[in-house]
């Protein structure tokens, strides 16, 4: 694989963020997802808001990387008339997981975001369907992350809390999931703690916080997975990523070597060898 090909047609990111892609994946609209890049390199899907804010919903869109460069965005076949957002590839590339504000059926009305999916097929992505099922589909469930092991993260209702927002995750075996799990209060304060993103072996959690020790409004924080199934305190990410404003969507490139979040409304990416600086830190 060519470094053009390797790293998206731009320089490897240095220890400074970055915009990805400007002009057509980081954007002058209203970014509002991490980039979910495709294993083979040659995909990029992510969410956006296009201006003027308000008349017209969230929705999913994509570009192709053909003959060193990124092709102009265009819509997801399967991003609807309703809020589409946070897209996220499965490990297999076969898959595509996403929140949705989109009704249940014709009769249903659409009031809750939950999350859908669609599946490659030999014509394109499939019709969405629930990730998980008609059992939870009454839970509000909303920006999942999905670990190599199939456990999901997401953010949902959390009774009692600032703006009532916390982090679960669901386990599956075999295609079964288990019950919504809620994380806990090392991850889940009294604070509005939302939007996360595990690694693919589940050794860390990042997460949107507006916890105390913040810089700004919402800042990224990192949360290390212990071998007894326990969370180690959260860190900051420091003044490098997080500013005065917001900081929200993590993720990495499949290959894991560069860490992406969105600034307010920017996509930026980084070098991702911070997180294991930080890691010796806090273990």
């Amino acid at each position: 694989m060519n470094k053009d090909m390797q790293y998206y047609g731009q320089s490897f990111p240095t220890n400074i963020p970055q915009e990805f892609v400007p002009c057509i994946i980081s954007t002058d609209q209203h970014n509002h997802s991490s980039p979910a890049l495709s294993a083979d390199h040659k995909e990029c899907y992510w969410s956006m808001i296009t201006f003027p804010l308000g008349e017209t919903p969230q929705k999913i869109y994509f570009s192709r990387f053909e003959n060193g460069k990124w092709n102009p965005a265009q819509l997801a076949s399967f991003s609807s008339d309703f809020v589409d957002g946070g897209p996220v590839f499965s490990f297999d590339n076969q898959h595509l997981y996403f929140y949705s504000k989109r009704p249940l059926d014709s009769t249903s009305e659409a009031n809750t975001l939950r999350v859908w999916q669609v599946d490659r097929t030999e014509d394109g992505w499939s019709v969405p369907y629930l990730t998980f099922g008609d059992k939870f589909a009454h839970i509000f469930t909303s920006t999942p992350s999905i670990s190599k092991s199939g456990t999901f993260y997401f953010t949902s209702i959390l009774d009692g809390v600032k703006n009532n927002m916390g982090i679960y995750r669901i386990r599956q075996s075999k295609g079964i999931f288990s019950s919504p799990e809620l994380l806990p209060p090392q991850i889940n304060s009294s604070h509005h703690d939302w939007i996360p993103f595990i690694s693919p072996d589940e050794s860390y959690l990042i997460f949107s916080s507006d916890r105390p020790g913040s810089i700004g409004d919402f800042d990224l924080f990192i949360s290390f997975h212990t071998e007894d199934d326990q969370w180690t305190k959260p860190m900051n990410l420091g003044p490098t990523i997080n500013s005065k404003g917001s900081e929200r969507f993590p993720g990495l490139t499949p290959d894991g070597k560069a860490f992406f979040f969105v600034r307010e409304s920017e996509i930026y990416w980084i070098d991702s060898n911070f997180i294991k600086k930080l890691k010796d830190d806090a273990i």
